[in-house]
């Protein structure tokens, strides 16, 4: 299940929740005020993507989904500046496709700033399903480590 940008101010309780395939070894029982709101950064026409949305909303996650390769809901350079911040990382090269890199033809001695410019004009050039919730972001590789932010 996923909701839409708007503030829900009801509590969201997640019991139960598996970590992986094992289970904790006691529920974990959290509370999270519906003002942290987590969005997937999400590609529909990506199967990993569709596979961490999955997840998610499988254990429960209420999920705001932003297809960022959407013209209307494209990322800011200000935006990945912060996902990098949000992701612990020195570089928006922790979440950058290479694959995509070459096609796109960005020079691996590229700047980060050159990265951040390339991302914008190329959103296929960002590695996808990332998560934010709060001022925690994690990259969906494996989709698991989705859950690392909850």
């Amino acid at each position: 299940m996923f909701r839409s940008s708007a503030s829900c101010k009801r509590k969201i309780v997640l019991s139960d929740f598996h970590v992986g395939r094992t289970p904790l070894a006691a529920p974990l029982q959290k509370t999270y005020s519906a003002d942290m709101t987590y969005i997937l950064l999400h590609n529909p026409s990506c199967s990993t993507s569709r596979n961490g949305l999955a997840l998610l909303e499988e254990k429960g996650v209420e999920v705001e989904v932003r297809k960022y390769t959407n013209k209307s809901e494209a990322l800011t350079e200000a935006e990945l500046r912060d996902i990098t911040s949000k992701m612990g990382a020195d570089s928006p090269r922790a979440f950058l496709r290479e694959k995509d890199a070459k096609k796109f033809e960005l020079a691996d001695t590229a700047t980060d700033d050159d990265v951040y410019a390339a991302m914008v004009d190329n959103p296929r050039l960002i590695q996808r399903p990332i998560g934010i919730n709060g001022n925690k972001a994690a990259l969906g590789r494996p989709i698991e480590q989705l859950l690392d932010i909850v």
